[in-house]
């Protein structure tokens, strides 16, 4: 075998032959999603292989390398040399293996044209400054918390992840801090863009008592009282993070169907028509605007002024 029958090998076809099938197919094989055979412990398929005009290209977006088959071995042999790949190369030349595609893992929302490319722990340094911009510490926002959700019921994942995606089919990948609600959608952040990707809904999450719930408007209030508080390990009440006011009507039924005994809002100072809503639910509501009653929410009192443990 020379280099140019190498070159001819399909990456997929090895990947197959190597134990690693596609996980998320695009449509097509001409786009195809693994648990990357490059790392231990992806437990999110973040590992892309993509038909291009010269062949198949694969990019890792946990090493943040790519290129392509000759590239793949050098980083799967852990080793540069010609002759080490080839020799890798060499008994995969004769085999014909057809690529099957299993299932979808992540979501296309076809309204606003985003697509998930890929989900990882949060690590991006231009993330993680935006974050302490917003005087949000790494140690917050990577928080391991369980959903009170039925979609998520008893799977702990960080607050926030990094989230990978394309507007309408382009090539081009965006990077973003995502934060996941209650049926798999996902409010996307970042210095340059506010966006969401559908479902959209409510996010909750599971705290040490369970008569109490507090009710942030946005995902950056919910972590700010996290550092306000200073809380390590755990949330000392149960949480939902509305997302949008427009879902204060299900975050009720919530409320209701849960029989929390103490509600707390943390809204911002604007949303008094909201407030209102969250009052005859029950004798202990507790609405701490004006704790920031000269700032926009709580995020922006954290940003802007010193303040005392709450």
């Amino acid at each position: 075998m020379d280099y140019e029958d190498a070159k001819k090998i399909s990456l997929p076809h090895l990947l197959q032959q190597l134990g690693h099938q596609p996980l998320q197919g695009k449509g097509s094989a001409h786009k195809l999603w693994y648990k990357s055979p490059l790392r231990v412990g992806d437990d999110n398929p973040s590992f892309k292989v993509e038909l291009k005009s010269g062949g198949y290209v694969w990019y890792d977006f946990g090493l943040g390398k790519g290129g392509n088959i000759f590239s793949f071995v050098k980083e799967y042999i852990n080793d540069e040399s010609f002759g080490a790949v080839m020799a890798f190369l060499r008994p995969y030349a004769t085999l014909n293996t057809n690529v099957n595609v299993t299932h979808e893992v992540y979501s296309k929302d076809v309204e606003s044209g985003i697509t998930i490319e890929s989900i990882k722990p949060l690590q991006h340094p231009a993330l993680i400054n935006y974050l302490s911009s917003r005087k949000i510490p790494k140690r917050v926002a990577t928080m391991e918390l369980i959903s009170l959700g039925e979609k998520n019921s008893a799977q702990t994942r960080a607050i926030v992840s990094e989230v990978n995606y394309s507007v309408n089919s382009n090539d081009k990948i965006y990077f973003t801090l995502g934060f996941q609600n209650d049926k798999v959608g996902f409010e996307l952040r970042n210095k340059y863009n506010k966006l969401s990707c559908s479902p959209k809904y409510f996010t909750t999450f599971k705290g040490q008592n369970h008569t109490t719930i507090e009710i942030f408007e946005g995902f950056f209030d919910f972590m700010s009282a996290i550092v306000i508080g200073k809380y390590k390990d755990a949330l000392p009440n149960d949480v939902l993070v509305l997302n949008s006011l427009s879902f204060v009507p299900r975050a009720i039924e919530f409320i209701e169907a849960n029989d929390y005994q103490t509600i707390i809002t943390w809204l911002d100072t604007k949303a008094e028509d909201a407030r209102k809503l969250f009052t005859p639910l029950t004798s202990y509501v507790h609405h701490k605007h004006l704790l920031y009653a000269n700032y926009d929410d709580l995020n922006d009192w954290l940003v802007k002024d010193s303040f005392k443990s709450i």
